[in-house]
């Protein structure tokens, strides 16, 4: 059976969990006797890159087809966001060419919902994992820009102002340093002067149509899906209240790559040793834990940060002037994720402080196999997985005096961790969950055999 899978960006340049899935998912199904291959968007600001074409690649024995472009130049970035007609003409005569058995979407940013045109047009089953928000929401996070949740737009414009992102960050940078309560009756006033002038602009502006279209069109493409995969119950669930069709969704939790973790025993300390893993963003909250974690007065703790610093070096940077002066608190930078294991091992009480909703993010699945304690904020991405008390313990998403007394508990009753990490917790390996999918792809080659004898 010919698999193509088709992701937003890809290894080696792009390492985050949705890469990370979709290249375990491509080599488990690999390792089962199919054909696998990936396509997928490339920017052409990298230096390897061509400005304008198809570049052929290999990662990991796994053949690796990009898109590249430059996205400052689309003609109508709005639209091409979520809709853009020369990929879906490039991607139908790619699909043409290769004419896969199956095609599974891991991520549509970037390349547009239009590929997922080409391939119903051809015939070709679709299957659609939904990895983040990106269908209900541009930004994929469901957060507003005065930093708030949103449970989705409740009118067409609302979406508007995220399409503008580097005015968005220009934004956040001056106003980051106003009371929460400022900040947000700021953004709320700019907010509405900005709804009053959008509609009184007239109906001819393509780029405010395009925004006002999106959640429709999603809405309908969305439904070419032969089959929608969901990870967790909360997502499904916040598509459904957002009115996508959900009839062809299936709940299939990911698995992780278990091999990672063999051989690997915790080593003792006669320190408690708090670990944040992740990408080092305003969204991850690892801010609050540096917060949280300094008004702890305990000598034998320490906090351990992984996260690239260069990918948002502004960032970065405040997170280091916030720690500067607590020797406790170490930045240790990424790891390869053959590491996994050495990492876990490491760290006694893993700290996920998330200030979005999460979707089962996989370095949360590695610390449950892994039978680590997990500290995480009440987001229903990751509450779905953290029992209080049982193999973790939840705080209320953004309070710092939540967080701090979270730790507190492990500090103070140094058995909890031990207690925490016995207790039995299923994560499925990624060869049963590639086993799940397989069986859905061979469904579809069922039906067309049956279709054909008819």
């Amino acid at each position: 059976m010919k698999v193509l899978y088709v992701v937003h960006q890809f290894f080696p340049r792009h390492v985050t969990g949705t890469e990370t899935y979709t290249y375990e998912l491509a080599r488990a199904v690999a390792d089962r006797g199919h054909e696998v291959s990936v396509l997928c968007y490339e920017h052409s600001t990298f230096p390897d890159v061509p400005r304008k074409g198809v570049l052929r690649e290999e990662y990991g024995g796994i053949p690796v087809t990009r898109f590249c472009y430059d996205s400052r130049t689309w003609k109508n970035p709005t639209l091409y966001e979520y809709w853009n007609p020369e990929f879906g003409e490039l991607s139908r005569k790619y699909f043409q060419k290769h004419r896969p058995d199956v095609i599974h979407f891991t991520h549509n940013s970037l390349l547009s919902a239009a590929l997922l045109d080409s391939a119903h047009e051809l015939a070709i089953p679709i299957v659609l994992t939904l990895t983040d928000f990106w269908y209900i929401c541009p930004r994929m996070q469901l957060i507003r820009e005065d930093g708030t949740l949103c449970s989705g737009p409740q009118g067409e414009l609302d979406c508007y102002n995220c399409y503008h992102r580097p005015a968005l960050d220009r934004w956040r940078f001056l106003t980051d340093k106003l009371p929460p309560s400022v900040r947000k009756k700021v953004a709320d006033a700019r907010a509405e002067i900005k709804k009053r002038v959008l509609t009184a602009r007239s109906g001819s502006d393509r780029f405010l149509n395009a925004a006002l279209n999106r959640r429709a069109t999603l809405r309908e493409k969305i439904k070419l899906a032969d089959v929608v995969i969901a990870p967790t119950r909360f997502l499904m669930e916040k598509f459904r209240d957002n009115g996508f069709d959900m009839s062809r969704c299936r709940l299939i939790h990911f698995g992780i790559n278990a091999a990672l973790l063999e051989g690997m025993n915790k080593r003792a300390s006669d320190r408690l040793r708090f670990a944040f893993v992740g990408t080092l963003r305003g969204h991850k909250g690892c801010h609050l834990l540096i917060d949280a974690f300094r008004g702890i007065e305990n000598n034998d703790v320490e906090l351990q940060i992984y996260g690239n610093e260069e990918q948002f070096p502004e960032y970065s940077r405040s997170l280091r002037r916030a720690a500067a002066g607590d020797g406790r608190i170490r930045f240790r930078g990424t790891f390869p994720r053959e590491e996994i294991g050495r990492v876990l091992a490491e760290t006694d009480v893993l700290v996920m402080p998330s200030l979005w909703y999460e979707n089962s993010p996989l370095m949360l699945l590695f610390a449950l196999r892994s039978h680590t304690p997990v500290i995480a904020g009440d987001v229903g991405g990751l509450s779905e997985f953290i029992r209080d008390g049982g193999n973790g313990c939840l705080f209320e998403k953004g309070s710092v005096e939540g967080l701090r007394d979270a730790m507190r508990r492990f500090i103070s009753d140094r058995s909890l961790a031990r207690r925490i990490s016995s207790a039995e917790t299923k994560v499925k390996s990624i060869e049963e969950h590639s086993a799940e999918i397989e069986s859905i792809y061979k469904g579809f080659l069922r039906q067309a055999r049956n279709n054909h004898e008819r």
